[in-house]
This record gives C-alpha cells, sequence and structure tokens, in this order.
C-alpha cells in the first residue's frame, strides 16, 4: 500500500473519479493524502474510475448482503462489465462478519461472488478497511495512468443519440483509445472497421532500439508502437473461455 504523503510531493500522481456518495467513506480522504486528484461528481456506473478500462464499484460487507437480497449486486455488476474492459469489485471489512450480523446463508453468498466472477467476469478484491480500499484503488489508477499511460474516462451505459456516438463508443473499449483518439481514427479511416482493420494489421519497423509504427496508422496522432500492439492483440488473439 502506498505510504501516505502530501500530493505536492509526488511529481506524477494519478486522477480518479469517484462518485459523490462515496464522501461518507473515509476512502477519498486517503486517496488525496497519498497524493491522488480526485473528482467528486455524479457517476452512472461504478463507485470510481481508475482508467478508460478499469472502473470499480465498493461494497462494505453489510452493502454485500442487502444488494445480494435487491438483486441490486448483480445489475451493478453487468452494467459495469457492459460499460468497462475490467469491472472490479472491491469487498471492505471482515467477510465473516456477514454470517454474525445477517440469517444469510453463506451458501448464497458463495454463490453470488461466484456468479459475479464467472458471468461477469468481475475481478473480486478484499479489503480489511478504507485505507487499504483505497491504496487498492491508488495502485490500480497509478498503473494505468502513469506506467500505461491510460487516463481515467467516464463511460456511461451505452444510451446513444447517434451512430456517431456508437463508433467512438466501439473504438473506446479498445485499450488506451478514449473518445479524442477515437474520432482522429475515424478521420483518418472514415469508418470504424477501417480502422480496426488498420489497428489489426499495424506494422512496427525496427530500427536498432528505436521502434516505428508505420503509416497510414503511424500518421495518426496519439497511437505508438505500444498502443498499436496492445490493440492489435485484443483484435487478433483468438477468444477463450
Amino acid at each position: 500500500m502506498p505510504r501516505l504523503k502530501n500530493r505536492s510531493t509526488l511529481e506524477n500522481h494519478p486522477i480518479i473519479h469517484a462518485d459523490v456518495r462515496e464522501r461518507r467513506s473515509r476512502v477519498i480522504h486517503f486517496l488525496k493524502e497519498m497524493g491522488a486528484e480526485v473528482i467528486e461528481e455524479n457517476l452512472l456506473v461504478g463507485d470510481y474510475i481508475v482508467s478508460e478500462r478499469v472502473c470499480v464499484e465498493r461494497k462494505t460487507v453489510g452493502d454485500l448482503i442487502s444488494s445480494i437480497y435487491t438483486g441490486r449486486l448483480f445489475d451493478e455488476c453487468k452494467r459495469m462489465r457492459e460499460t468497462y474492459p475490467i469491472p472490479v469489485l472491491i469487498l471492505e471489512g471482515y467477510l465473516p462478519l456477514i454470517f454474525k450480523i445477517s440469517k444469510i446463508p453463506a451458501s448464497s453468498v458463495w454463490g453470488a461472488l461466484s456468479s459475479i466472477i464467472l458471468n461477469f467476469n468481475v475481478r473480486v478484491l478484499p479489503s480489511p478497511n478504507t485505507m487499504s480500499t483505497a491504496g487498492i484503488i491508488y495502485r490500480m489508477a497509478y498503473h494505468e495512468q502513469i506506467k500505461e499511460k491510460s487516463t481515467p474516462t467516464i463511460r456511461s451505459k451505452p444510451k446513444f443519440s447517434s451512430i456517431h456516438e456508437q463508433q467512438i463508443f466501439l473504438l473506446c473499449g479498445l485499450p488506451g483509445i478514449g473518445p479524442n483518439l477515437a474520432k482522429e481514427l475515424l478521420r483518418k479511416f472514415g469508418t470504424p472497421i477501417k480502422a480496426l482493420n488498420a489497428l489489426a494489421n499495424a506494422n512496427i519497423t525496427s530500427t536498432g532500439k528505436t521502434e516505428k509504427l508505420d503509416p497510414p496508422l503511424g500518421d495518426v496522432q496519439g497511437i505508438g508502437p505500444k498502443k498499436a500492439l496492445k490493440c492489435k492483440r485484443v483484435l487478433v488473439s483468438k477468444y477463450k473461455e
């Protein structure tokens, strides 16, 4: 877990979007102490957005019980999976406490967690307290933004008013592709299928230790060899259950 430090001491600090309802927890406070820039707003999906592809839902053990009873857990996880490539559920608190404060059978809890992992491909991470939760979120944001150069992007459950918006949203599902870069790709190639074909057939020329992305994809500002290879890997890799 990152040590608490003043934000001004960090040369590079991640930006994290947090739902305004999370003000009731201490997570936002700890994130700011760790050096993150936290933008509080009404999020339609998830509690924290750490990058273009990672969305985090935080639940205490009490929240988990309530959401299992109402079915809200599955709806939230389904919407995360439909909107972000990597949905994460942080389960905060002492899990065995569930069975002491509730009559819910253990089999129901394990069944619910198994379902969201297997059916919705949601990563479930345990956390003992709010400080640890903040540490997990901070490290994910740092990895995505500082190391992988992926900016946080707010994406809502798809509700489009035009084909243009659908095309942008489609391309934003690829690693490192945000709305602005999606528009650049569409301006260059005209249609999503042509942009996807260009990414799937990306060619990189190496000269010594220097790698260069060949045209026409290399002419698009914001696309480099590393990002192109990540997109290509997604597009050409064989699907496995």
